[in-house]
């Protein structure tokens, strides 16, 4: 995610990103998602322990694929960087553009967090902290954006786990980052709306409670996982940070090992 990150706004500041200001950080955040899916999928499809040289391997390749999957880079950088890359990368470039999903959790956000403030107004502990059920509607239409924006976060948190990217729905990932989100957003204004009541919103539209819970678990062991490493970090451990910028960098638009 580093490089992905970094990789973005190198081309954004080169004019080499297709991307407006407006949409940037949604690309930008989708490229991050796409980027661990390819990883994960590499991982999990390889039957020995991967090397440290076929880990960098694997990255350079899901972060250039991500990239430009995601509307990035322009097209054209695409075949430049398979054209001067190693063989071993080319080959993963190629693997990963025939595997690109064609939905990711972050396609079903907009829909979910919709319905979620349809049905705020109906729920008694969000509405008592407003006069009346006109002023909550209102309250809960101004909630879309950062609940939109804590979702992708979680999204892309959570891809950075094989069971919230290769093994659950993508919608059934979404509905639970979208419950997570609205709790956040909510404690932040200062109300307090149970998970379960959240989780029951979307389960009203047909979706599997217990297995949102379990989204909604797997979510928080990868929040408690990296909050570990966090703290490795500041006991002097290399982080996950630290092994990122160690990773091979994409530079002026090409990959450099």
């Amino acid at each position: 995610r580093e490089l992905v990150r970094g990789a973005f706004n190198a081309a954004t500041a080169k004019g080499r990103s297709r991307a407006t200001d407006r949409k940037a950080s949604e690309v930008a955040l989708r490229a991050q998602v796409l980027a661990c899916y390819f990883v994960q999928a590499a991982l999990a499809d390889s039957e020995d322990e991967p090397t440290p040289d076929h880990l960098s391997v694997l990255v350079s390749a899901a972060a250039h694929v991500a990239l430009e999957a995601s509307g990035a880079f322009d097209m054209l950088l695409g075949n430049e960087i398979i054209g001067e890359a190693t063989a071993e990368v080319g080959n993963a470039v190629r693997d990963n553009f025939s595997i690109a999903p064609d939905l990711l959790p972050l396609d079903f956000l907009q829909e979910i967090v919709d319905s979620v403030e349809d049905k705020l107004p109906m729920c008694e502990a969000f509405c008592e902290n407003f006069p009346g059920l006109e002023a909550a509607t209102a309250a809960a239409r101004g909630l879309s954006d950062p609940i939109l924006q804590v979702a992708g976060r979680f999204i892309a948190d959570g891809a950075m786990s094989e069971v919230i990217v290769l093994s659950t729905e993508p919608n059934v990932a979404a509905a639970a980052a979208v419950a997570l989100a609205t709790g956040v957003v909510l404690r932040r204004m200062g109300m307090q709306v149970g998970a379960d009541e959240l989780l029951s919103f979307l389960e009203a539209e047909g979706r599997d409670i217990e297995l949102l819970r379990a989204s909604v678990a797997d979510f928080s062991d990868v929040f408690d996982t990296w909050r570990s490493l966090r703290q490795r970090q500041a006991s002097g451990n290399r982080s996950p940070r630290a092994a990122a910028r160690a990773a091979p960098k994409l530079a002026g638009g090409r990959l450099s090992p």
